[in-house]
């Protein structure tokens, strides 16, 4: 027992035992080279001293007789000599550790070792008995005795030690060694008398020297006296009193804590680890006593502080033994006792184990539950701990604990199932399948949840016969990452595991695809992801895809049959795979995949025959238009997509065509037009000879019309109109065509379509309307005889209408426009008197415009007569411009009749300038050259009466004509003219205007020939 040794080596007490350890520690430091030479070196200086001490002592008694000091000296010679046989035996002990560490190195059976030194005293021994002797009166004596005695007991002498020991107590009542002689005496009687009385006695004489290093010791030897009396009460009240010692509990051991020496509270330390260790066997040893009853009475004594202590050390005792019931009631009430305490997990711990030895596999597991609830993560216990170590510490406890116990359970249903020669215990396999479940609902992210799943999965597989539970489990372990030893034989295992129970739903009543039968699709691929070098695995995937596809779970059987295509596409069922595929999307009507799919399927070896790459792409181009049509409500762009796509990879199909058409027209339907005509012009310029190319070339002119692009919507009318003349829409594009190209300024070619369409569509309602467009473009271009030339082809082609009537009015305004008055006069003529027979209310403004157009040829006509200077010829000229003014004159009075108030308006100004520039010219015609100043100025005084009747009838004139511009409420150029006129000429009655209002052109006949309608598909 440690506490043996421990008791003999401190019985000489501390100086002896200083004496016998100084060199050892010295030795242990750990030291470097230099300061270990340095200590050497000075050891040895130290030991050449000590010699020499030697000699000069042993010199001095041989050469002086008895002195006074000769007993001192001997007791200075027996301490020296004492030192070097230690310091002998110490170099003696070095050699031998050496020798012996050798030998172990050597590991040679042959090797012998030296025998062990010991320590050799005799020459002290001599020294002390001559003092003894000779001396008795020396002042040293109890040292001496003290001294001796301790010498002797090193050799074994134990009663020629006890002699020394007890003299000093009978002789020297003042000995400074009497503690250590009493320690000796008390320390013979325990070990070699086994009177237990009388050490106790002994002790207690140690205790009245409380300042003596032993004081502890001798505490703690009575409490061992009392326990060997068997007084256990009071020998757990000095246990007790041990561990007070230095721990400030009390003044006593406040001042021991203060007299002691490092050497000393390490023994101190020792002897309390002793005291806590005999007083848990002071309570293992009462089977009476639980460990309420010692944390009462440890209260009862003021040792509460020790308590927890004890019963974990009293706990740990019953455990040891083998008395598991004790040790579990001692783990508990260290529970309850505080229910957060840090150590519970482990407390909880070793209940179980405890549970296990004892057998009780059934509590064990539901206390394993107990430790892994009472302390996991969210627990209370869990919120109670400031140490988050502490929590991670109960993880790590309850998982292992619970994966070993589990564990457990299933090597002993193993074992069980071996001795039985086979028979399962189901019962016993199913509590190691509880306690495996439970881990994994626990602990499902720990290292070793996999190996669990897989053990859990084999249980349930071999010996439960739960398929479902056990391909779930294995499942786990193949979906776990990263992919180790385990996950092959786990997929293969869940595949089995669900063909098991596929098998077993089977046997009868309706069939139905079970949860599982996915689940064993999800192992499937799983196991072809990771193990794609499997030989049978495509062979597998078959069988399962087919698996599905007979259960209408199409999807899942085509990511069975892809897998196959995709990873094994030269395996023997990759064919058949394929067309399952196909086969598979198209009873799911999902086009859109069975397009992908046919699209990819081209690549794969096992269609690579040319009827296959027919079948596959006739596929492709099938799909692609049905799946355009499945999205075009829903989603126009991605149909519109699809289409396009189809036609682009298959650009020689009969059905490209009709792809890009659909394509284009879900394109505007998304609002998307820019993408549409794209694909209008395609059609138009790629495929001219086919059925859809007519519409496009429309459906683009019109999309390129509404985006305002005119050129290019000019250019698809003309060629649907050029290359497709019989389409419904070509008449309409030739004249959309003109249209644009009459807008683009480019009149030759609005001409030739016009005129082309005119020729080409005859019988058509608006032919009458295109014809006279071809005097418009002239008109418009300003090439005003070939205006004029179709303005007449046109009256003379179409006569008897009130368009044949604009058109004489407007061949004669073209012919005016270039000169040709005479030549304007018979249109006008013509248009006139066929307005009056025919009375066409709708042509009055053509009409009036012409006979508008015939005052104003009469007006030019007047204007260019000039007055003569000459007498004789100014008559004349002055009647001929009368004559016209007035002839004029009642050309635009005519107007009036018409009831057109544009031109009405317009005519009643000629009148009213037709006056004003006829006095202008009589203002500013010559006076006679022959007359003299006189003449003249009468001649002046003469005309300008004249002039002034002109002007009034002028004014009178734009009056006229103002006022019926305001009655007829017709505001344009010529009413703002009437108006200047009258604030120019009669500036008092009608003065200049404040306010300049815009105001609309004179009225001009305009054809309203608008764009044909919107696109029409």
């Amino acid at each position: 027992m440690v506490l043996v040794a421990s008791a003999v080596a401190c019985a000489g007490g501390e100086y002896e035992e200083a004496k016998m350890s100084a060199g050892d520690r010295a030795r242990n430091l750990a030291v470097s080279h230099e300061v270990e030479a340095l200590i050497q070196r000075k050891e040895g200086e130290v030991a050449v001293k000590r010699r020499q001490g030697i000699v000069l002592l042993e010199t001095y008694l041989r050469e002086h007789g008895p002195t006074p000091e000769t007993p001192e000296v001997v007791f200075q010679l027996a301490e020296l000599k004492w030192e070097e046989a230690k310091s002998q035996f110490l170099q003696q002990m070095s050699a031998f550790n050496t020798a012996v560490e050798n030998c172990a190195k050597e590991k040679q059976a042959r090797c012998k070792t030296p025998p062990q030194p010991t320590l050799e005293l005799v020459s002290s021994q001599a020294l002390y008995k001559r003092l003894l002797t000779e001396y008795p009166s020396f002042r040293k004596t109890d040292a001496v005795l003290y001294l001796y005695g301790f010498s002797l007991r090193s050799e074994g002498k134990l009663d020629q030690a006890l002699v020394q020991f007890k003299r000093i107590l009978n002789e020297h009542a003042q000995s400074r060694f009497r503690p250590d002689a009493w320690m000796a005496v008390a320390e013979s009687r325990f070990y070699d008398d086994s009177d237990y009385k009388g050490a106790l006695a002994g002790y207690d004489e140690v205790l009245k020297y409380p300042d003596s290093p032993l004081y502890d010791l001798a505490l703690f030897k009575t409490a061992w006296c009392y326990w060997k009396l068997g007084d256990s009460d009071r020998a757990a009240r000095r246990f007790k009193e041990v561990l007070d010692l230095g721990s400030g509990v009390n003044t006593k051991s406040l001042a021991r804590a203060h007299q002691l020496t490092e050497g000393g509270r390490k023994r101190l330390e020792e002897l309390k680890g002793e005291a806590l260790d005999y007083l848990v066997q002071v309570f293992t040893e009462d089977e009476r006593k639980g460990p309420k009853d010692a944390f009462d009475f440890l209260s009862s004594i003021g040792g509460a502080g020790y308590s927890r202590k004890v019963i974990a050390k009293l706990a740990e005792t019953f455990f040891t033994q083998a008395r598991y019931d004790r040790a579990i009631e001692s783990e508990r009430f260290l529970m309850k006792l505080d229910p957060n305490d840090e150590g519970n997990p482990d407390r909880h711990k070793r209940v179980v184990e405890a549970l296990r030895e004892m057998d009780q596999n059934k509590d064990a597991v539901k206390e394993l539950r107990k430790l892994a609830e009472t302390y996991g993560p969210g627990s209370e216990w869990a919120k109670a701990q400031q140490n988050p170590q502490a929590v991670e510490h109960a993880h790590k406890v309850a998982a292992t604990m619970l994966r070993e116990v589990a564990k457990a359970l299933h090597a002993d249903a193993q074992r069980n199932e071996q001795q039985q020669k086979g028979h399962i215990d189901q019962e016993r396999y199913a509590r190691a399948a509880e306690a495996y479940s439970f881990y994994l609902q626990k602990f499902p992210a720990d290292a070793d949840a996999l190996e669990v799943h897989y053990l859990l999965g084999d249980i349930y597989f071999f010996k439960l016969k739960k398929y479902d539970e056990s391909g779930d489990q294995y499942l786990a372990v193949g979906k776990s990452k990263p992919v180790g030893k385990l996950h092959r034989e786990a997929l293969l295992q869940s595949i089995a595991s669900y063909e098991k129970l596929r098998r077993d739903h089977s046997g009868g009543g309706k069939k139905e695809l079970l949860p599982s039968d996915k689940r064993m699709g999800e192992a499937i691929d799983l196991y072809a992801t990771l193990f794609p070098q499997d030989p049978e695995i495509a062979g597998v995937l078959f069988k399962n895809g087919q698996l599905f596809y007979d259960y209408g779970e199409y999807d899942e059987a085509v990511k069975r049959f892809g897998l196959i295509v995709e990873k094994y596409p030269k395996n023997q069922v990759a064919g058949a795979a394929g067309d399952k595929i196909l086969e598979s999307l198209n009873k799911a009507h999902d086009y859109e995949n069975v397009e992908s799919w046919a699209r990819r399927l081209l690549k794969v070896p096992a269609f690579q025959a040319k009827d296959d790459q027919a079948r596959l792409q006739k596929l492709v181009i099938d799909a692609g238009m049905k799946a355009g049509e499945q999205k075009a409500e829903s989603d126009p762009m991605a149909a519109a997509d699809i289409y396009q796509r189809v036609a682009n990879e298959f650009p020689t199909s009969p059905r490209a065509t009709a792809a890009l058409v659909n394509a284009a027209t879900l394109y505007v339907k998304a609002g998307k037009p820019e993408e549409a005509v794209k694909l209008d012009a395609v059609l138009v310029d790629k495929y001219p000879s086919s059925t859809e190319a007519p519409q496009a070339a429309w459906a683009a002119g019109k999309l390129y019309e509404q985006a305002a692009l005119w050129d290019q919507a000019a250019r698809f009318y003309q060629t649907l109109a050029d290359r497709y003349p019989k389409d419904k829409n070509a008449a309409d594009a030739l004249f959309n065509a003109g249209l644009l190209k009459e807008h683009l300024g480019d009149t030759q070619a609005a001409i030739a379509a016009y005129s082309q369409y005119a020729q080409r569509y005859k019988t058509r309602d608006d032919v009458k309307q295109v014809a006279f467009r071809v005097g418009v473009v002239y008109a418009e271009a300003g090439q005003h005889e070939a205006a004029g030339r179709a303005f007449g082809d046109y009256a003379l082609k179409y006569p008897g209408n009130a368009q044949t009537i604009e058109a004489f009015s407007r061949q004669g305004a073209e012919l005016i426009a270039s000169g040709q008055d005479k030549r304007a006069q018979g249109p006008l003529k013509e248009a006139v008197a066929l307005y009056r027979r025919g009375a066409d209310r709708a042509a009055a403004p053509a009409a009036a415009h012409a006979r508008y157009l015939e005052g104003e040829v009469i007006f030019r006509e007047f204007e260019r007569v000039k007055l003569a200077s000459d007498p004789k010829k100014l008559k004349r000229t002055l009647d001929e411009k009368s004559k016209l003014m007035e002839q004029a004159k009642q050309a635009y009075v005519d107007v009036v009749t018409f009831n057109d108030p544009e031109w009405a308006t317009a005519a009643l100004y000629r009148i009213g300038e037709a006056y004003e520039r006829f006095a202008k010219a009589l203002r500013d015609a010559p006076v006679p050259k022959e007359l003299n100043a006189d003449e003249q100025q009468v001649y002046r005084d003469e005309l300008e009466k004249v002039v002034v009747v002109v002007e009034e009838k002028a004014i009178d004139a734009y009056k006229n004509g103002y006022q019926k511009a305001l009655q007829l409420a017709v505001y344009n150029e010529f009413t703002q003219k009437l108006r200047g006129a009258l604030g120019r000429m009669s500036d008092q009655e009608f003065p200049a205007e404040n306010e300049a209002r815009a105001r609309p052109a004179a009225a001009e006949p305009r054809m309203n020939l608008p764009f044909v309608s919107a696109v029409q598909r």
